[in-house]
């Protein structure tokens, strides 16, 4: 925003959930439903409260992502995922919770023992699984009321790197 009234604008509108986000995401696995909505509760971890994890229905945060299959590879996933909620690092925690966690993720994509993935890489991904030095989540849409309610929408193109790590999954 480049001006005062334009960020408390914006910043009303995260707040009160009226701002539209898309994700373009990589995950590891073949995501088996090709539309889908994650209805899980955040919270903070207990162990180490700087990590969201996912929580019981009491003791969480109501947190929802919806997702669509845009193509599949061997071993992995590519995805679009809307938040109709804004939690913190929603979609890292829901996709990894569901067994897919997101390519280059280091705080979330581990697997523990509460994990429900058991996938091990082999094949074509697992040679280049550490070639991506970030994490395969960007923000491909964005939109908003600008301060004369005229709704606004921006789409952003996927980074070169992004688009070279899919290059070699082909």
């Amino acid at each position: 925003a480049k001006t005062g009234k334009a960020f408390d604008h914006l910043k009303r509108q995260f707040q009160t959930r009226k701002v539209f986000k898309e994700y373009t995401i990589l995950t590891w696995g073949e995501v088996k439903e090709d539309r889908g909505i994650i209805d899980l509760s955040i919270g903070r971890s207990k162990r180490v409260p700087t990590k969201m994890v996912v929580k019981r229905e009491k003791e969480g945060r109501r947190a929802e992502t919806h997702f669509k299959v845009i193509k599949y590879f061997k071993n992995f996933t590519l995805l679009k995922a809307q938040t109709k909620t804004g939690r913190t690092h929603q979609v890292r925690v829901h996709f990894n919770a569901i067994g897919y966690p997101i390519v280059g993720d280091k705080r979330y994509g581990k697997i523990n023992r509460r994990s429900l993935w058991a996938y091990r890489p082999k094949g074509p991904g697992a040679k280049i699984k550490n070639n991506l030095d970030r994490l395969f989540l960007h923000a491909s849409r964005l939109g908003f009321y600008d301060l004369d309610e005229k709704w606004r929408e921006f789409k952003i193109a996927l980074p070169e790197k992004l688009k070279g790590y899919l290059d070699k999954l082909k």
